[in-house]
């Protein structure tokens, strides 16, 4: 899940990729309202993350929703070492483990 303001694009961009990277097998872009124009991505009515990420999981198929039982939230302008997420997975074969945070080191990447 990607929450975004869409003014970057070029980070927007690196930070996909960087999911792709890492095996994320579907990611969600969430943006306030006509931000992407022609691209298709949810709307919420104002710049608010917790608005956006909550959107955004509610558009998430449901058949995507079997298959995949974590979301890695991110911030459009971070990117992450490719190993990332299969570190924070790892947390998870623990049973009792219900969320993973992370002190690995991300780097902003620059705008502009």
């Amino acid at each position: 899940m990607i929450a975004t303001l869409g003014k970057n694009l070029e980070a927007l961009s690196e930070g996909i990729q960087c999911h792709i990277q890492a095996g994320s097998k579907y990611i969600s872009v969430c943006t306030p309202p006509d931000t992407f124009g022609e691209v298709k991505a949810v709307s919420t009515s104002s710049a608010n993350k917790r608005e956006q990420l909550v959107l955004a999981i509610t558009n998430v198929p449901q058949d995507r929703k079997k298959e995949h039982k974590i979301i890695v939230f991110a911030d459009d302008d971070i990117a992450f070492p490719k190993n990332t997420v299969r570190w924070m997975l790892a947390a998870f074969e623990e049973s009792k483990v219900g969320e993973v945070g992370t002190y690995q080191r991300a780097r902003r990447i620059n705008s502009g």
